[in-house]
């Protein structure tokens, strides 16, 4: 077999390296007279980082391998590099790409003209096509398209009949259970089927890594044979395949609430594994274990398997990839609870731990909560080094961190003051206080023009959950400063908007949000002028025809005056639902560019980019100057300030979140890249403001692209909203908030020797309150 094996059992779903594996098997027949041998060992070293779900790797070496072959190279080798890229455009997610990728592949192998009768004499064409057959299925899943997928499966079944080759077949089907687990009634005859291929195959390696697809796959559905494929591989000779059919096995007693004879099972599998390093196996081992003993009230030898586990992963955490080759988040699947269940362990026992003690374990699970959140960054930018840790000091006289943890069945709230992290747990279900804080994230929304009544009753809620069990803390130490630390869901709820029954919390306390205290740089911060870079787009131009239909079909569905809000004013942003992000197909006639135009003007941003140009010394560009091109350059240039006011949309998928220039699309990515430079500079940016962006709403992990913005930008201090706000106040609110800057004694206050990110929910209604 050409490739690494990383197969491993989540929900008792088998994530897609094996299957994936073994359908990048059936192009291996190709032989070494075909390609040449210096083309051949690199493509082999990009097939192999593929495999192993490297894909920038891969990317590397695949494309300009592709460009040294000249068109009058070998159609087969043309081919195969061909699908290797069409393979990297689908685990990428990039599904045109893709779909260009294959169907280029099979056009050059002239698949087309396979006879399935005769089958085909040219070394490896067949292998080839079955594999590009299969990709093209699995890609047409992917987009939804199963009548496709169908056709392509048995193209590529018919194919690998043709070749007679087992390990094709079993593989496919193995593709094609993946498909028909949503089909109760189609599942157990594709089982049948590949058990039935199986049986042909010698007792070989090969057979070993499809049985154990097989096993994970065929459960719960088939439960004998699944167990009778998982037993074949533990008895074999292959101890790493043997490590994961005993790690299979244990996760099913698990969810069958056995959880000490799955311990037995886990011991087995280490035991296996005793002269084969296999880290990351060994990662997923520990991490079970743990979970298995916290299960069986051990949490004592809980604790240091969750310590091994996370010991594996920094040993591998370079080299792992973001996503499996399906597009599976490892993040989430493994990385993500792996964090969060430690950090519970952790405040469980510090909670009955003595002080000094208890000190300890807090710092531990705080630290362990940071590298969650580091962590979840890599994995919304799909890119293991969009963001870099930082040290962090300790706050300063009159500051202190919140770090409030959502666990299945409380709130632990971590309060840092000084060199103490104090703790206070909050009985109540995470269910419950998501629901609390979607209802007060939308009554700070506007919904179809309309602003909905202020949710006190949630807002009080909120605050009896989040701040009133560490006011006494906050009180003794004299606090007036909160470095906000948000957690899941809470990334969209605006702290300073909690309500204690008398007044909102920013009139007691100076809220600040950051996303990570390893997030942030903590260091002195430089003196001298605020040079300022300024940008506003009151009236945009060629960018509206550029814009993603899913943004555009709301506004033209809707009336072609701007949203308003209360007494009719101006709100500025845009309301994104997240259904709708990604959706959508309007064709856009000249009168349909004319509306966007106008429902996307920012009526106020002239007046509030001219106020600010008087008060911080720089450059400004507006409308026609604020081109694509204008940015970029800006941004290699020693601003101190970068001050955006144009529409800024944030979503869950970095792919789909950019800010309007009067031309084009400027990606969050892109922003990423231009300013990662600056990030290093002696003198970095100190503040960037974007006044017009919002996230999309429903999606808790939208605010993530707004905090990565912050992050990877190198600016130590950003300013922003969540949600569409009142023009005119935004323009008078910022206006005031660069005046103060540029007012003696008021910077400590604002840039607290930390970058922060500051969400404001500022609302024409609500500001009289705020």
């Amino acid at each position: 077999m050409h490739c690494r094996f990383w197969c491993f059992m989540i929900r008792h779903k088998t994530l897609c390296f094996l299957l994936f594996c073994v359908a990048l098997r059936v192009s291996n027949p190709i032989s070494a007279t075909t390609i040449d041998t210096s083309i051949k060992t690199r493509l082999a070293q990009g097939e192999a980082a593929l495999a192993s779900g490297h894909l920038d790797t891969a990317q590397a070496i695949l494309v300009p391998l592709l460009a040294r072959i000249d068109k009058g190279s070998n159609a087969i080798q043309h081919a195969r590099i061909t699908l290797a890229l069409g393979r990297l455009h689908f685990s990428a997610r990039r599904p045109h790409e893709a779909g260009a990728a294959l169907t280029d592949a099979s056009h050059r192998a002239s698949c087309n003209t396979i006879d399935t009768n005769s089958c085909d004499t040219i070394p490896g064409r067949v292998g080839l096509c079955v594999a590009i057959a299969d990709t093209e299925a699995r890609l047409s899943l992917l987009q939804g398209r199963e009548e496709r997928a169908v056709v392509g499966f048995e193209r590529a079944l018919i194919l690998a009949r043709c070749a007679d080759d087992p390990a094709s077949l079993a593989g496919i089907g193995l593709n094609r259970l993946r498909f028909v687990l949503k089909k109760p009634d189609e599942i157990f005859p594709v089982i049948a089927e590949i058990h039935r291929i199986l049986q042909r195959m010698p007792p070989n390696s090969e057979r070993l890594h499809l049985s154990l697809a097989l096993g994970r796959l065929a459960y719960p559905w088939d439960l004998a044979l699944a167990y009778r494929h998982l037993t074949a591989v533990i008895k074999g000779d292959n101890p790493r395949l043997a490590a994961q059919a005993l790690e299979t096995l244990a996760t099913v007693y698990q969810t069958q609430e056995r959880p000490g004879e799955a311990l037995v099972l886990v011991h087995r599998a280490l035991w296996r594994l005793a002269e084969d390093p296999a880290t990351f196996l060994r990662l997923r081992l520990e991490f079970l274990q743990g979970n298995l003993l916290v299960a069986l009230a051990r949490p004592a030898e809980a604790l240091p398997a969750y310590r091994r586990a996370l010991s594996h992963l920094e040993s591998v955490r370079a080299d792992l990839p973001i996503n499996d080759l399906d597009g599976n988040s490892l993040f989430q699947e493994i990385i993500g609870p792996l964090y969060r269940n430690m950090a519970d362990l952790l405040l469980r026992q510090a909670a009955h731990a003595s002080e000094e003690d208890a000190q300890t374990l807090r710092r531990e699970a705080q630290e362990s909560l940071d590298r969650f959140r580091f962590a979840e960054l890599q994995d919304y930018y799909k890119n293991a080094c969009a963001v870099t840790r930082k040290p962090f000091t300790k706050p300063s006289p009159g500051t202190a961190t919140l770090y409030p943890v959502l666990l299945s069945n409380r709130i632990e709230l971590l309060l840092g003051i000084g060199e103490i992290i104090h703790q206070a747990s909050v009985p109540i279900d995470r269910p419950r206080i998501t629901r609390s804080v979607h209802d007060l994230a939308l009554s700070l929304r506007v919904r179809n023009g309309r602003i909905d009544p202020y949710d006190y009753d949630r807002a009080t809620e909120l605050y009896r959950w989040l701040i009133r069990p560490v006011t006494k803390w906050l009180r003794a130490a004299d606090i007036d400063t909160l470095v906000y630390v948000p957690d899941d869901v809470l990334r969209i709820l605006p702290l300073a908007a909690l309500w204690d029954g008398r007044r909102f919390l920013v009139k007691r306390y100076r809220v600040v949000t950051a996303p990570g205290l390893s997030l942030i740089d903590s260091s002195p911060r430089p003196t001298g002028p605020l040079r300022a870079f300024l940008a506003g787009l009151s009236e945009p131009g060629p960018v509206v025809a550029k814009l993603p239909d899913w943004m555009v079909t709301p506004f033209l569905r809707g009336a072609s005056a701007p949203i308003s809000g209360a007494q009719g004013v101006t709100m500025r942003g845009i309301s994104l639902r997240t259904t709708e992000v990604g959706q959508g197909n309007q064709s856009r006639s000249e009168h349909d560019l004319s509306r966007l135009k106008q429902r996307l003007a920012l009526p106020g941003v002239a007046k509030e980019i001219a106020a600010i140009a008087e008060l911080l010394p720089g450059d400004r560009v507006e409308n026609e100057t604020f081109h694509l091109r204008a940015v970029e350059e800006a941004i290699a240039q020693p601003y101190r300030i970068v001050h955006m006011a144009s529409h800024s949309v944030f979503t869950g998928d970095p792919a789909q979140s950019f800010i309007l220039t009067y031309d084009d699309l400027l990606s969050i990515n892109r922003i990423a890249t231009l300013f990662q430079p600056k990030a290093f500079d002696e003198v970095p940016v100190e503040l960037l403001t974007l006044s017009a962006c919002q996230t999309a709403e429903g999606d808790d992990r939208s605010p993530l692209g707004l905090i990565g913005v912050a992050v990877q930008s190198g600016a130590r201090s950003a300013l922003g909203a969540l949600w569409p706000v009142d023009d005119s106040a935004t323009q008078e609110l910022l206006t005031a908030f660069y005046t103060h800057l540029q007012t003696p004694g008021t910077n400590k206050g604002l840039f607290r020797e930390r970058r922060t990110l500051v969400l404001f929910p500022d609302r024409n209604r609500h500001s009289s309150r705020l």
